[in-house]
């Protein structure tokens, strides 16, 4: 009986884990030491600043808008043929002489029809601590829908980089798109002058719109556009900041700041 037991537990277990959730809310990770702004870490480390001036807790760093607007939230909602911005923000919170190594940003998203799909994204670097940062933002509908990713749309924007073209290895499981401050050599110093953004944008597909028209949505349940596969886990640079973040923002449509809350 304990044996039947314990067979029945796992294969609980593993349906609740292949199935997609009914409900999601977007989360962050892993647990790690965390800062104020005005610290430093002492070794690279990929936002874990609780009190950034411009983006609150740098944990939280994945929201998304619809195209139209401005209103950055973690949990969406969206309409049919909706186009969808994704905004990652990254900043390295050691000192300008420590350096991020091979810094990149990956986005992993849901390729099955559901009424809430969890996007998941990444920021790694060789010689980060932690290696991955991840973070997570949910879109809903009333409706069963799924997303396509827009090839060629992902973009940074820093103090330098004002929309340059990301690799479309940012959506896949090639390890991510390289970023940069002046190129896209994946070489992210320590401070906010050296901080930004990357933005992709998605299409809205309502599963029963698809019959009529739009590309339907084969794949099983569960899986996303990498497989399922995870990556191995002061104040005169906020004014620059701010600066470069309010030029870029009229043309690529963002937000200067988000007021994000979590839980």
């Amino acid at each position: 009986m304990n044996l039947i037991n314990s067979i029945k537990a796992i294969t609980v277990t593993m349906l609740l884990v292949v199935a997609p959730a009914a409900s999601a809310a977007a989360t962050f990770g892993p647990d790690r030491q965390t800062y104020k702004w005005d610290q430093t870490a002492k070794d690279v480390t990929f936002n874990s600043v609780t009190n950034n001036p411009a983006v609150g807790d740098e944990r939280s760093f994945l929201v998304a808008r619809n195209l139209k607007d401005n209103n950055y939230s973690d949990n969406l909602k969206v309409t049919d043929n909706e186009d969808v911005v994704l905004r990652i923000y990254y900043h390295n919170d050691a000192g300008a002489n420590k350096v991020a190594k091979r810094a990149k940003v990956q986005v992993n998203y849901p390729v099955y029809d559901a009424k809430n799909l969890e996007i998941n994204s990444y920021i790694l670097a060789d010689n980060a601590k932690p290696g991955t940062v991840t973070d997570t933002t949910v879109l809903q509908a009333d409706q069963d829908f799924h997303i396509e990713y827009q090839k060629g749309s992902a973009r940074i924007w820093n103090n330098v980089l004002r929309g340059n073209t990301l690799s479309d290895d940012v959506t896949t499981q090639q390890g991510g798109a390289l970023i940069g401050y002046d190129k896209l050599d994946g070489k992210v110093a320590g401070g906010s002058k050296y901080s930004g953004y990357v933005t992709l944008k998605f299409k809205v597909h309502f599963k029963q719109a698809s019959a009529a028209g739009s590309s339907s949505s084969t794949a099983k349940p569960g899986t996303t556009n990498s497989g399922g596969k995870v990556p191995n886990t002061g104040p005169g640079e906020v004014a620059g900041l701010f600066a470069a973040a309010s030029a870029v923002g009229t043309a690529a449509h963002m937000a200067v700041t988000a007021h994000r809350k979590r839980r």
